[in-house]
Formats: C-alpha cells, structure tokens, sequence
C-alpha cells in the first residue's frame, strides 16, 4: 500500500487531528458551504502568475485571472471586501505593472509535480510529492520559487520563510532526483483593499500628496524573499520529523471507528487562528460539527463525500 503525503496534509494535521480526519481521512465536506477565502483566491492568483512567469503579456496574464477565477470561484462572493474579484483584480494589474523579475534570473519550467519515496511506515511506503510554482536558474544555480500572496507584506513578512516545510520539501525532493537544487526564493504579491474607500480616485491621497488615480499602484507591493538556503542536516531533521508525522496520520487514519471520535484531539482549539478563525482567516468549515459535540449522524447530516485533491 502507498501513501502519498505532501506539505498541504502535514500543516493540515498541523492545524487540527478533527479536521484532517473529516477532509483526508474520511473525504468529507460540510454540505453548507462556506464563502471562497484567502486560499480559493490565492489559487487563482497562482494560475494567473504562472502565465506571468512564462513571459506573457500583462493583459494575457490578468485574462488567465479571468478565466481561473470564473472556474474556481465563478459567482461566490468572498466575505472580506479586500478578496472581491475586482479588488484582486487591480491588485494584480499595478503588482504586474510595477514588478520586475530579479535581475538575474532565468525560468527554466513551471508548474511540474515530483514525487519521490520518503520511507517506510507501518509496512506503508511514503512517497512525497510536490509542485514548486517555477524552477530557476540564477548566478548559475538552480532554486524553487513560490508565488505567495498576502494582506500585508511588512517588514517580518520574509522571515518566516526560513524555516517554511514547504520550501524545504521542494529541496528535498528535487535533490532526490538529482537535480542540483542550492535553495529557494519567494515571490509575493500583497493583496490589500485598496483606497480611496469611496472609490473617488479624484481625491488626494495624504501619504502620497497627489490623486488616488496617480499613486494608486503605489499601495500594492510585492517583495522577492531569497535566497534561502538549508543544509543536508536541516533537511535530514525535516525528513525525521515528516515521517513522526506521517505515523500520525497512519494512526489517525485508522482511528475514529464508526465516527467515534474520543481519542481524536480538537487540535483548532488551542491554536491560532484556529476554530474561530482570526484577522485574514474565517472559522474553520467543520466548527459547527465539533460544536455539536462530533456526533455520528453529523457525518452523513451535516457533510458529504467529496474526494480528496493531490494539490
């Protein structure tokens, strides 16, 4: 038997053991669906990049947003004022019309998955895959990016990607194929609600002392984070602690007989932003099931099958 892990199913049992016993243990979705969010838009955001990392032109790019997004999202309406199709879509337009590749760097591909054997557990062979957004090349060696997107790109925004698992995986995983990955970049692309709040570009922005119409632009940022680097040791301790959590998951898989539950831990609880959600973050989508205190009939009331996506 094999059991195909990512870095998505890893921070999913991260979050939450009920949450990932509902989405990949059982394939289970609530049957009332919660409005698209800040990783429904960032999907769409990432096909629209992938076109801008192949070269096309700035209307061709902001078409593949169209188009991925009529597909994905089509006529849900997302909560947060600042995810709504046309706000995201101007943010799009001015990152694109204000960001450059960095000097140097040369696309060699886009979009390729990989998969690669990670080990043994439990008489289960583990394989690892994963979908880096580009391979580059850059000062003659080879890197990983990752397109990220986020409400606000401040001055710590970067430091969190020392220590990213998904950037480590990639790393990993390529090298296992032979391929002589040195590290990884980020690119990102901040996606605010973007002023005047009455949509009167006449006015006069205070920071910039001109109209709205001429700095507008000037509110989006984007910021390329690398190179990072890891050691063959921090990579070794990755795989360690990739397979501490897959013998998780193995268990967990197993567990919760007949929807019983009582040994499957509550995780969201006691994290951020956990079952409530927070700032940027709606409440989980099984909240109202845990509320009601898991029950058994909430399995086949309350949700629906619907399988689990390789992403």
């Amino acid at each position: 038997m094999t059991l195909m892990v990512n870095n998505s199913l890893l921070a999913l049992l991260a979050q939450c053991e009920t949450k990932t016993w509902l989405r990949w243990g059982q394939e289970l979705v609530m049957t009332e669906k919660q409005e698209p969010g800040s990783m429904e838009v960032g999907q769409v955001l990432h096909v629209a990049l992938d076109g801008w990392m192949r070269g096309c032109e700035d209307e061709v790019v902001l078409g593949h947003f169209d188009q991925a997004w009529a597909a994905m999202i089509g006529e849900q309406v997302p909560k947060q004022e600042r995810l709504h199709q046309a706000n995201v879509r101007l943010c799009l337009s001015h990152w694109l019309s204000q960001t450059l590749m960095r000097p140097g760097i040369t696309v060699l591909q886009t979009e390729r998955t990989f998969e690669v054997p990670l080990g043994t557990v439990s008489g289960e062979q583990v394989i690892y895959y994963g979908t880096p957004d580009a391979c580059l090349e850059w000062h003659g060696e080879l890197y990983v990016l990752d397109h990220k997107s986020t409400g606000d790109i401040d001055e710590f925004w970067g430091e969190q990607w020392t220590m990213n698992t998904g950037l480590q995986g990639y790393v990993w995983g390529l090298r296992q194929l032979g391929h002589k990955i040195k590290g990884a970049f980020v690119n990102g692309m901040e996606v605010k609600r973007l002023p005047p709040w009455d949509g009167n570009l006449e006015k006069k922005c205070q920071t910039h002392k001109v109209k709205y119409k001429e700095c507008q632009e000037l509110h989006v940022s984007g910021r390329w984070v690398g190179p990072l680097w890891w050691s063959e040791s921090r990579l070794a301790q990755w795989k360690r602690d990739v397979l501490a959590q897959v013998e998780r998951l193995v268990w967990l898989r197993d567990e919760g007989h007949d929807g019983v539950l009582e040994n499957v831990m509550m995780d969201g609880q006691f994290r951020w932003p956990g079952c409530n959600g927070g700032r940027g973050f709606g409440p989980c989508p099984y909240r109202a099931f845990c509320q009601a205190g898991r029950p058994v009939q909430g399995l086949t009331q309350m949700m629906v099958h619907q399988d689990w996506r390789r992403e």
